[in-house]
């Protein structure tokens, strides 16, 4: 996700080679995937807790089984919606 990166650096909290991003720049990033056809393979969750990164693998999803036919895009904006409310300190690694 080269390009994704590249478009989004500003918006990333970079921690350990990872770019997460909060709520709205998650689904931005998402958006952006969609309008450029890019599959998302999955979104990792964390907390950062001063100087660390806090994996929830509970609050993660994997759509590389998802079938071509599926909106994948609305499914992982579907998903970053339930887990903020779940979780308001979460951010989101797209993957």
């Amino acid at each position: 996700m080269d390009i994704i990166e590249k478009e989004f650096i500003e918006n990333a909290i970079r921690r350990n080679n990872l770019f997460l991003y909060n709520k709205e720049d998650a689904l931005a990033v998402i958006e952006r995937c969609k309008q450029l056809n890019i599959w998302i393979l999955g979104i990792d969750s964390f907390v950062i807790r001063g100087d660390y990164i806090i994996p929830f693998l509970e609050y993660s999803s994997d759509y590389s089984d998802l079938g071509k036919n599926n909106n994948v895009w609305k499914v992982a904006s579907n998903f970053i919606a339930d887990m903020i409310k779940k979780n308001s300190e979460l951010v989101f690694e797209i993957v």
